[in-house]
């Protein structure tokens, strides 16, 4: 899927939790802030990204849930940047269905922003520089 550098992919079906809890055990408080202000779509945008790197880098939920702002910032955008582990990560998020979130993280890619958009077959999510 990529060329080169590291690539991390989460999929989350959506179901009803308490989000506010789940964010305050996990992520940093901007990241917070935006679940508080946005409710289930910010909470699932902020944790697919958070996993996709945390699987890219190897972390797992250490990075995951490590109470640390990792991804803030850009509310709904579908593309962050941010900076983990002295790399560049370009981060993009998608709702690939009314109850299902896709993100996809990638370092040492070319500059961004990323775009994902649903194949024409219906079957895959793919990335590709915008």
């Amino acid at each position: 899927m990529a060329p080169a550098g590291a690539l991390g992919i989460d999929i989350e079906r959506h179901r009803a939790r308490d989000f506010a809890a789940l964010a305050a055990r996990a992520f940093g408080p901007a990241e917070q802030a935006e679940v508080a202000a946005s409710g289930a779509d910010a909470f699932y945008r902020i944790w697919t990204l958070r996993e996709a790197v945390a699987k890219a880098t190897g972390e797992g939920l250490a990075l995951a849930a490590n109470g640390r702002d990792l991804v803030e910032g850009g509310a709904s955008e579908p593309y962050r940047r941010t900076e983990h582990g002295g790399r560049v990560w370009h981060l993009a998020h998608v709702r690939i269905a009314p109850d299902c979130s896709l993100a996809v993280a990638h370092a040492d890619a070319a500059e961004g922003p990323w775009a994902l958009r649903w194949s024409d077959l219906g079957a895959t999510a793919v990335g590709s520089l915008a």
